[in-house]
């Protein structure tokens, strides 16, 4: 009976911590979903509001188009030395990519996210090619991470693209 009760408490130790692991996950897009001709979630409400999409949508802007925009993938608990998460929180790394048809501004400024609890702005931090400003050419390809801290409790996540050309673009992560 001893060698029972150690054992499952052994076992229940491990699944209690295997719950609370912060491993990096790494979560990209579903094969399929990317591309210029992606179908919106839901449609925008206001003049620029795009719509919202799932994540990796490839979404034109701006009418001729100055650019496609795209969220590829998004990292929980991605590895930081200078950034932890608060009490109640983790840390999401969100990979975006713009590729320019004509000049482009971006910015880390250009992306917020929203959560079940309210709105989260994005901040450079640890994380990998954190996304600078600066301005791509036509036909450059740019692209660098977005760092939110989200509540743990939160269900879903929006990241939300505002910037060039005014256009207003959803994505949801979860």
């Amino acid at each position: 009976m001893r060698r029972f009760r150690a054992g499952f408490f052994v076992v229940l130790a491990a699944v209690i911590l295997g719950a609370c692991s912060t491993k990096p996950q790494t979560v990209t897009a579903p094969p399929g979903s990317a591309g210029a001709d992606a179908t919106p979630i839901a449609t925008g409400s206001a003049t620029g509001d795009l719509g919202t999409y799932p994540m990796g949508a490839r979404v034109s802007v701006g009418t001729p188009a100055v650019a496609q925009i795209q969220v590829a993938k998004y990292e929980k608990n991605p590895p930081c030395k200078d950034a932890t998460a608060g009490s109640g929180d983790l840390l999401i790394g969100v990979s975006v990519e713009y590729i320019a048809t004509q000049p482009l501004p971006y910015a880390l400024a250009d992306w917020t996210a929203r959560s079940d609890n309210g709105t989260i702005t994005a901040s450079a931090g640890c994380f990998k090619d954190i996304l600078a400003t600066g301005s791509a050419s036509a036909g450059k390809k740019v692209g660098g991470w977005v760092l939110l801290q989200v509540p743990t409790s939160s269900k879903h996540l929006w990241v939300t693209y505002s910037g060039a050309a005014g256009a207003k673009i959803v994505w949801q992560l979860y």
